[in-house]
């Protein structure tokens, strides 16, 4: 559980949407530019945060599912995996508001310091033309491979 400045609180079934509001903020600006009305803009993103939700379960059953609270405020999301041999970051994503202000450095660094005590990896998945991915070599993520609209990242200890 991370501590001081930003803490991770288990996600819960009362906090569906809030992890949708989340999710939305992340494509809103893509969606916006095709020009839909705003019920085929609240729809579409409906339907993919919940196919994301679904693949999500599919791929990392035993994924952890998190709110990230500055204080007492929501401000953003985590889902993570921890293995024997690897932590996988699923997903992270923030408010808008709370977005390069280092909240997303300050988990990273406390997932790392995680992962360096147990001698484990972590692996995570960006989007090639994602910000983050900036964010992810800085704090020392090589990329493992590419595959296709996606990368492969790992930080080792």
């Amino acid at each position: 559980m991370l501590t001081g400045r930003l803490h991770m609180a288990q996600a819960e079934e009362k906090h569906h949407s809030f992890l949708y509001r989340v999710y939305a903020s992340t494509r809103e600006e893509e969606v916006e530019a095709w020009g839909w009305e705003e019920s085929f803009q609240q729809a579409f993103l409906r339907m993919q945060y919940d196919l994301q939700k679904r693949s999500y379960a599919s791929q990392y059953p035993d994924a952890e599912n998190y709110i990230l609270m500055k204080d007492d405020f929501q401000i953003g999301v985590c889902m993570l995996v921890r293995k024997a041999d690897r932590m996988i970051l699923v997903n992270v994503a923030l408010l808008p508001a709370f977005r390069n202000s280092g909240y997303g450095t300050y988990l990273l660094q406390e997932l790392q310091e995680e992962a360096a005590e147990k001698k484990l990896p972590i692996q995570l998945h960006v989007m090639q033309g994602n910000e983050a991915r900036r964010l992810y070599e800085r704090l020392g993520f090589h990329k493992v491979e590419e595959q296709g609209m996606h990368m492969l990242m790992e930080w080792k200890p």
